[in-house]
């Protein structure tokens, strides 16, 4: 059986083999820049998209989603205003189409890739949506997924790439940052699992974008060496990208590696004393947010030990309150990071035109 199972395993790698040049993203040295586009803030992303289309290579509406019998829900209504106005235009500019399809209820995945027929319906749902709408690819952002589930998902995704390269179609897959064990952890597990096989993806998916932010506290190595007497709650430290980067680097080929970088910030409640600060999330918030609230204190924001534009206030309450932003500096600095690594792209989450206006300058080629 075992035998049986390789075999069948082996034939189904070559297959992708095969499929595989038939599909490809261009890459001439230069970062593919990317933004995904929240459905839930259109009436303002998407005119904010359209001024800098010039600038982009590929855009992503956000999102789909998923119902747990595996039937996607268009939450965007693609079809109505202002998406077609922007997808026309992007057409005319040869910029790629690829929506996000979000899914993070962890059980009802386990259930629908585990069921060979429930997995081939939903590829066959996603296939389609991608061919009535004439996408140039989907983009799977399937998150918090069980362990257990890994062999299953990585079925999904092989198949759904067979499936998509049969149509010459792209498969973008968007995962969770991966820390390094021995970032993360003070003793060692004995058996560490993950939900993702990166290995699958880099065979079967055409770009892999790394979702490099909201890492918070989740660095020990980094919040003992920068955290000291000092408030560290990051969106994405500098240094945690790179960490991040490096490891999916020695599974995934960087030519289809893109980095996520995100362009909104946190404020946390913050209690405790130097050096053993626990932190509570109050709130997302926006560069808008952010200044307006810097303003409002009387307090000129500096760049914190991650790299990005922080201030601690007291709230009301008498709490302690400590923001963190990635703004137009540190987007810039991820940029860098993307381009010293040489990665395929970049992709920003999200359009929002409450945020840093200057990052739309970071975008040249």
């Amino acid at each position: 059986m075992t035998s049986r199972i390789s075999k069948i395993a082996v034939l189904g790698l070559l297959t992708l083999a095969f499929i595989w040049p038939s599909v490809t993203l261009a890459t001439t040295g230069n970062l593919v820049f990317s933004v995904w586009i929240p459905y839930w803030k259109k009436t303002a992303a998407v005119p904010e998209t359209l001024a800098h289309l010039d600038q982009l290579n590929s855009i992503s509406p956000f999102s789909y989603e998923v119902k747990p019998d595996g039937t996607l829900i268009d939450r965007m209504k693609i079809t109505q205003a202002p998406w077609p106005d922007l997808i026309s235009a992007a057409r005319a500019k040869k910029i790629t189409i690829i929506p996000s399809i979000l899914w993070t209820d962890a059980q009802a995945m386990q259930g629908n890739f585990f069921n060979y027929k429930k997995r081939q319906a939903h590829i066959a749902a996603i296939v389609k949506v991608v061919l009535v709408n004439n996408f140039d690819g989907i983009d799977i952002d399937y998150e918090g997924k069980l362990a257990e589930t890994k062999p299953y998902f990585s079925k999904f995704i092989r198949e759904l790439s067979v499936a998509l390269h049969a149509k010459k179609k792209i498969l973008v897959c968007t995962i969770e940052p991966r820390t390094p064990a021995a970032s993360r952890f003070d003793q060692m597990p004995i058996d560490l699992k993950y939900a993702n096989d990166y290995a699958t993806l880099n065979l079967a998916c055409d770009q892999v974008r790394l979702m490099a932010y909201d890492q918070m506290n989740i660095d020990l190595r980094l919040n003992e060496r920068k955290g000291q007497g000092a408030h560290y709650a990051p969106v994405a430290d500098k240094d945690w990208v790179v960490k991040v980067i490096t490891l999916a680097k020695q599974s995934i080929s960087a030519k289809k590696l893109v980095l996520g970088i995100a362009n909104y910030g946190y404020e946390f409640e913050v209690t405790g004393a130097s050096g053993r600060y626990t932190y509570k999330k109050v709130r997302a918030v926006s560069y808008q947010t952010f200044m307006n609230l810097a303003k409002t204190q009387n307090i000129v924001p500096t760049r914190n030990p991650a790299g990005e534009l922080g201030f601690t206030y007291l709230a009301t309450n008498g709490k302690t309150r400590v923001l963190s932003l990635s703004d137009s500096v540190a987007i810039a600095n991820r940029i860098k990071i993307a381009r010293n690594f040489k990665l395929a792209g970049v992709a920003l989450f999200r359009v929002d035109p409450e945020a840093d206006p200057v990052q739309w300058s970071m975008f040249t080629h």
